[in-house]
């Protein structure tokens, strides 16, 4: 197997549209100042950025969009992106006209909506006159999915709150709306929506969906996607390696990667400030270790400890049989992926893993097999797990608590955990912090209980609340392990799981094709570990924990 993630790239033009500076109150970020975003620009060559101060979002519009300008002055290669919130605010600076005029004397042709967390309606009276002024103007508009698309449960999400957003674009046709934050649950809305609204774009911040990139591309252009990081909230390096390592035609990845935003910001009826143009750009400091540049040591063989494949209820996800993920599994050179299906760990563990083993006996030398059972029917288990382990040649157990509906210290789980003491079998469990089912700071009592059974935590929490836990946890348990799969871990997190509780307890996953792998692997990849750090987090932890050769 080849591991050439990072051959020289063509060289092309980065533009971020999407990036932040500023404190944030809810935990310590990789950077706040423009330092640290210009820091963290070089070492990912990405050119230029389109950026919002985090207080005219947290604070006031007026204050953080001052403070912006202040920051970014003498800095061409960062362009504002000002957060506005439509009726008073807009009037005490003389209205929607006045508005427009100061932002066009500050060279500014973006604006960032927070509806949801500025509390306003997009089609109320005085949004509508905010917005039929930027339409006018032909500006770019930037709204994060979670401020229409709002959550309903733990893991759901109301599909009706996205009808603003068709109206939206229906309304106001001129406009550019750019969607941020896009994640995976809401795709098979938007792609319709994009079909019959050409003034809806997408940002590959946080845009995860499996193969989403190559799918929006081959259905409606390479125009429709902008390339953008999200950092420091979400890891710049996931959205990097999304787009270099994207299925498309090289002249497509370079569209996304700058000319696409470089269009939309053309369209807006307001000049660039002097200096602030497109050859911009940060200076790219080449580093000999830098793996942006440099290629991964061809002796690191990858194995993704945690993987699913097949349809999932809750949200479409293109090409997820064996074979799709076998193309992306080749395509960015990982050499084997341990597997349970999504009909196991959803609506049918029995047949579900029926479907898991038909595709270890298809590929066996590209898959390892899960065991999924369930808490509700330990009477199952046991004869499920040998015939798994004696038949199938699987080598790990899956849980699913927040599935089955039972915590996992349960009685239902004694059956799974007596095995696996046993058979030396490796088990990893889904964790969300603050489920009643499988929050980490439910595992110290399990893992002490059993402590020769080796227990992966898969997400480490899935939130940031919980990473410091679960790190805890792996600490004062010698058999717990982290897992760097989720849509809210960072390279920073990364960085401080391997610091704290040690490279040998961390574990590459990517939860493909639920999320597409370019993400967690860019995460890592950008994270700066050691090369020999790296090589245990990418695979060799997890063969050590399965009993398992390298095959390169």
């Amino acid at each position: 197997m080849r591991n050439d993630f990072f051959p020289r790239r063509v060289k092309m033009t980065y533009f971020d549209a999407c990036a932040f500076i500023g404190r944030w109150p809810g935990e310590k970020l990789a950077f706040d100042s423009v330092d640290g975003l210009l820091s963290n620009m070089r070492r990912l060559e990405i050119d230029r950025a389109l950026v919002t101060h985090t207080l005219a979002w947290q604070n006031s519009p007026a204050l953080g969009n001052r403070l912006l300008m202040e920051a970014i002055s003498g800095h061409p290669e960062l362009e504002p992106c000002w957060v506005v919130t439509p009726g008073l605010q807009v009037e005490d600076l003389g209205g929607e006209v006045a508005f427009c005029e100061q932002m066009a004397q500050n060279g500014v042709r973006a604006v960032r909506l927070y509806p949801r967390e500025h509390v306003f309606s997009l089609n109320d009276g005085p949004t509508e006159k905010l917005l039929s002024e930027l339409d006018r103007r032909n500006y770019l508009v930037v709204i994060d999915l979670d401020q229409i698309f709002t959550q309903s449960g733990l893991y759901d999400y109301s599909a009706a709150s996205l009808d603003v957003l068709d109206t939206l674009c229906r309304t106001y046709p001129q406009l550019s709306i750019l969607l941020t934050r896009v994640g995976y649950r809401a795709f098979h809305i938007l792609m319709p929506m994009m079909q019959t609204n050409p003034n809806l774009f997408l940002d590959l911040s946080f845009f995860a969906t499996h193969q989403g990139v190559e799918a929006v591309t081959e259905r409606l252009g390479e125009n429709r996607l902008l390339f953008g990081t999200g950092q420091p909230f979400v890891d710049a390096g996931g959205a990097m390696l999304r787009l270099v390592k994207a299925g498309i035609p090289q002249e497509a990845i370079r569209r996304i990667a700058s000319k696409n935003l470089e269009q939309l910001l053309d369209r807006v009826k307001v000049a660039p400030l002097p200096g602030m143009h497109k050859e911009a750009s940060v200076q790219i400091i080449t580093q000999s270790a830098d793996l942006s540049t440099e290629r991964i040591p061809q002796d690191i063989e990858i194995t993704d400890a945690h993987v699913h494949m097949g349809p999932y209820h809750k949200f479409y996800i293109p090409q997820n049989s064996a074979e799709d993920m076998l193309r992306v599994m080749d395509h960015l050179s990982i050499a084997r992926s341990c597997i349970s299906s999504h009909l196991a760990i959803s609506g049918d563990w029995y047949t579900g893993n029926r479907l898991t083993a038909q595709a270890v006996q298809q590929y066996p030398d590209r898959f390892i097999g899960y065991v999924v059972v369930s808490p509700n029917e330990p009477e199952l288990a046991e004869d499920e797990m040998r015939r798994a382990f004696d038949e199938w040649g699987f080598k790990g157990i899956k849980l699913v608590p927040d599935t089955h509906l039972q915590p996992i210290g349960g009685p239902g789980y004694q059956p799974v955990f007596e095995f696996a003491s046993k058979r030396d079998a490796f088990v990893l469990v889904h964790t969300y912090h603050s489920s009643h089912f499988d929050d980490p700071q439910l595992f110290g009592e399990v893992a002490g209980r059993y402590p020769d059974v080796p227990i992966l935590m898969v997400h480490s929490g899935a939130l940031p609340a919980g990473f410091n836990g679960a790190i805890d946890l792996v600490k004062k348990h010698p058999n717990l392990y982290l897992d760097i799969s989720g849509s809210f871990i960072t390279g920073e997190w990364i960085r401080r799981m391997v610091l704290m509780a040690g490279a040998d307890r961390v574990l590459y996953s990517s939860d493909q094709p639920f999320i597409d792998p370019r993400y967690s692997l860019g995460r890592l990849l950008f994270a700066g570990l050691s090369k020999q750090d790296l090589s245990l987090v990418l695979g060799g932890n997890i063969r050590r924990l399965l009993g398992l050769a390298g095959v390169s």
